[in-house]
């Protein structure tokens, strides 16, 4: 699970960021590679701060309650219900590069059209809670029952959606 985490975060931070520099103009690569930098950044907080109690804490009807906020009653011998056979700290870390993936991805359907800071206003505002956290509430708590083989849908699902999404809302 260590692999896999850190193999998802490198998808993110070299990949996207070489992938999409790739895509645009010569004059427009710092700040393409800045979005993947800054979605690393400011969604790792997010997800530490709130995103993970409200996708996996709590018995609210739709998402979860703040009762993990900041990793509140985490310890290190600690194990999500999950995810139990694993250490939580590591659940949460793995949980937390497709919350990044997420949004970087959705970098690619502006590359080259919005400027850094517009990029970090709207997206990581709206897209970050929005997206992620509903198609991680919705599917994530069906699948907290399913075998160990099924974890990866809810993240794998709002990945593949959220691109799709932004670039389709996006004004011409």
């Amino acid at each position: 699970m260590i692999v896999a985490t850190a193999l998802v975060l490198m998808m993110t931070i070299p990949g996207l960021a070489l992938f999409y520099s790739g895509m645009v103009r010569k004059k427009n690569v710092l700040a393409t590679m800045a979005q993947s930098l800054a979605a690393v950044a400011i969604i790792s907080i997010l997800w530490v701060v709130f995103g993970y109690s409200l996708v996996f804490g709590g018995d609210g009807p739709w998402i979860g309650t703040l009762d993990r906020w900041f990793l509140a009653g985490m310890t290190m011998d600690g194990v999500n219900p999950a995810a139990k056979t694993i250490p939580e700290s590591l659940f949460v870390l793995y949980q937390m590069t497709f919350a990044v993936i997420t949004v970087a991805l959705v970098a690619g359907s502006v590359a080259d059209r919005m400027r850094f800071s517009a990029y970090l206003m709207v997206f990581h505002r709206l897209v970050r809670v929005r997206l992620r956290s509903a198609g991680a509430l919705g599917l994530g708590r069906a699948a907290s029952s399913a075998p160990r083989a099924y974890w990866i849908l809810p993240a794998a699902s709002s990945c593949i959606s959220a691109p799709g999404s932004a670039a389709w809302l996006q004004p011409k």
